[in-house]
């Protein structure tokens, strides 16, 4: 299934490296007064829908708010929060610079995920069935691209990372090219892998 495929590929970005700092211990006064004005997030998401998702939620807050949704009962929901903070995963692969902190999302993925019992699992299974259908996953290409990139400091997954232990956890943390808003529907692209699915559905309307 697509989601379930670019849920395995989270971890497939590249970047380019970033600079050095100039003085070790004034760029590390610098880095970490850059962290501290940048919160991950104010306040729990909740089981909110997706469209209700703050800008400022990290895919830990996502997975978080996921589960919180299966307890609920509400699978689709639960779905729907578990795929974005996937493909946030993603789209901060592509700005992180140490691929040692990439696992950052997998890792939360199967911690907060892992001990699912049998009755959860299958409810969330069959909400992923229902984005089987390349028009399915068309809609849910449009709702992703439509919220616009998150506006968080990625913090949870730099600090993942080896390089975190010698305090790149500011700005040179980050690849100084990256461009959020060109970022942002490439992520969704490919992880939904969007074209594709249009391809498939344009297909079968010219039949």
């Amino acid at each position: 299934m697509t989601p379930r495929a670019g849920l395995a590929a989270v971890l497939g970005s590249s970047l380019a490296l970033a600079a050095s700092p100039a003085h070790p211990q004034q760029e590390s006064d610098r880095r970490n007064q850059d962290r501290e004005s940048r919160p991950a997030l104010s306040e729990p998401l909740g089981c909110v829908s997706l469209e209700d998702v703050s800008p400022l939620g990290t895919p830990i807050d996502l997975f978080l708010a996921s589960r919180e949704c299966l307890e609920a009962g509400d699978a689709v929901k639960a779905r729907d929060l578990l795929l974005l903070g996937g493909v946030r995963g993603r789209f901060d692969t592509g700005r992180v610079v140490d691929r040692t902190a990439w696992r950052a999302v997998i890792a939360a993925q199967r911690s907060i995920f892992g001990p699912l019992d049998e009755d959860k699992s299958e409810q969330l299974t069959d909400a992923m069935s229902k984005l089987e259908d390349h028009a399915a996953i068309i809609t849910m290409c449009e709702r992703m691209v439509a919220l616009g990139a998150p506006e968080y400091f990625p913090a949870y997954m730099i600090d993942h990372g080896v390089e975190a232990a010698a305090d790149r956890i500011g700005k040179e943390a980050l690849d100084p090219d990256f461009k959020a808003t060109e970022a942002w529907p490439r992520a969704v692209g490919d992880y939904f892998r969007c074209d594709e699915a249009q391809e498939k559905v344009n297909a079968g309307q010219a039949q």
